[in-house]
């Protein structure tokens, strides 16, 4: 079964830092950008399954993507951009 959860789309309206990170450091205030990831079983690594969530970020402006692990990204997006929900 492939189950996948992915967010509206969120336009980026202000850029509070630079970064680094892939990806990201190509934004720009007005690109849209799309969250997903996969519903799958996650039991820690002790147990065998993906001891991580893994999300899709998608640049619908750019054409350009990556994967970061929750953790990773609210760390980016809490501390560069601030973000507005597109109503479609």
């Amino acid at each position: 079964m492939n189950i996948v959860l992915k967010s509206s789309p969120y336009r980026v309206t202000k850029i509070n830092v630079k970064t680094r990170a892939n990806m990201f450091k190509n934004v720009k205030v007005g690109d849209t950008l799309v969250f997903s990831t996969e519903l799958e079983y996650t039991s820690g690594a002790s147990g065998g399954g993906n001891y991580a969530t893994y999300i899709f970020v998608s640049n619908l402006t750019r054409g350009e993507y990556t994967y970061k692990s929750q953790s990773e990204l609210i760390s980016i997006l809490r501390r560069v951009f601030e973000l507005e929900e597109v109503k479609q």
